[in-house]
């Protein structure tokens, strides 16, 4: 149980701070990301041989990936809903339409 606690409180918050932000970043920076979430792992757990996938169910961890998208998922849910602060609202424009789609709760910003 000391090895996952130091795991979540020591290591976790460095790697998961501002993750929202830097989540479209190119998928060779993701991973190496996701390699010292492993590499911090394999230490705390002083295994070398097995799978990543083992020591996150171990460390009942989910992947930095899936934790970002969990995140985000938090995020729209409370914008939709309007339980983020003013300023984050702010950010995403709702649509008003009479009927129901699937995804048509936010408009999707064009780019040239």
């Amino acid at each position: 149980m000391i090895p996952t606690s130091f795991c979540k409180s020591s290591i976790l918050p460095y790697l998961t701070h501002f993750h929202l932000e830097w989540h479209n970043c190119r998928s060779s920076y993701s991973r190496k990301i996701e390699q010292i979430q492993e590499r911090a792992l394999r230490a705390v757990f002083n295994s070398h041989s097995e799978l990543y996938e083992n020591l996150l169910a171990h460390a009942e961890l989910p992947s930095l990936l899936n934790r970002r998208f969990q995140d985000i998922a938090i995020l729209m849910h409370r914008v939709k809903y309007g339980i983020t602060p003013s300023i984050v609202d702010e950010l995403f424009k709702q649509k008003s339409i009479s009927y129901s789609l699937r995804n048509s709760n936010f408009e999707i910003p064009t780019f040239n």
